[in-house]
């Protein structure tokens, strides 16, 4: 087979190696990423003291509907309602509405880390690569005809790996190194998500028990209702002398009229994406929500 017919299968040989050891290794220390060439690696994550407690209550401002059963054809008795017709009014009475509460606990893991760089691993890889771009170089800047209509592409190619090879060959002579590091990670862990005993909602001069399920009863989502129009005194949750004022501003209150289809005072405008919850927190003494009730 000639020389010139096999110049197609050449190329893309010599193409596979463009990112050549060398060429990756400063890819990686322009990145910053030097790592990739670590060997044996192993790490370990110690927990540090003093992590903090936080507790935060949501007020979704939507409206939550039950699922509507897919419609039969079955035949109902007389005086009973379709599965249609109970579905639709099913779909049509929205769920209770029901704050959402968690306490996450927030602290910092120191991560260890202990590590080989051109290693043993590193001098195997950089001497085949070294090897392979140099043979590959030499088919390319000696074996394609002058006539190859790529001729060109391949010369340039060919000196491209020649000078890949020589860099390969350099590196393959770094001294080994054994790396010791450690870094801080945050770390969030969820210790509970019902709603402590003892949570209220304050609406104007009016308080309501919220339980563990987040419900504030009937007379509260009235409350709640009637303050979304007529907001007066900051809304908020108290928990024993902790007192959370939950945002609600403005555009909350348009939302809530949104969200509900209900008719929203003068001033508010449709917003194309409206907000669907609000949320406060605050800190509180580690261990003191900890445990459910």
């Amino acid at each position: 087979m000639s020389i010139t017919r096999t110049s197609t299968g050449l190329v893309f040989a010599a193409t596979s190696l463009l990112g050549g050891c060398a060429t990756s290794w400063v890819v990686s220390q322009a990145k910053g990423n030097p790592q990739i060439w670590d060997e044996g690696a192993k790490s370990e994550r110690v927990p540090q003291p003093g992590p903090r407690e936080v507790f935060a209550v949501v007020l979704p401002l939507t409206v939550d509907r039950p699922a509507v059963p897919a419609p039969t054809t079955e035949p109902t008795p007389a005086g009973v309602p379709s599965p249609s017709v109970a579905a639709a009014a099913l779909a049509a009475e929205p769920l209770p509405l029901r704050l959402q509460c968690g306490v996450k606990q927030h602290g910092v893991d120191t991560l260890y880390r202990a590590s080989t760089r051109y290693g043993r691993t590193w001098k195997k890889g950089t001497a085949i690569a070294a090897a392979l771009e140099a043979a590959t170089s030499a088919i390319l800047l000696l074996a394609i005809p002058d006539d190859d209509p790529n001729y060109l592409g391949y010369t340039l190619t060919g000196g491209f790996l020649g000078v890949d090879a020589l860099v390969s060959a350099a590196l393959f002579f770094l001294p080994r190194q054994e790396r010791y590091e450690s870094s801080e990670v945050p770390t969030e862990t969820g210790i509970r998500n019902d709603c402590p005993e003892g949570l209220q909602l304050v609406v104007g001069d009016e308080r309501f028990d919220v339980d563990a399920a987040g419900k504030i009863g009937e007379f509260g989502e009235l409350a709640l209702a009637e303050w979304m129009t007529t907001p007066s005194t900051p809304l908020a949750v108290t928990l024993g002398e902790l007192r959370l004022e939950l945002p609600v501003g403005r555009p909350e209150q348009c939302a809530w009229h949104q969200h509900h289809g209900t008719a929203a005072p003068a001033g508010c405008l449709m917003l194309a994406e409206p907000p669907r919850r609000v949320v406060a927190s605050a800190e509180v003494p580690l261990g003191a929500l900890s445990r459910a009730p």
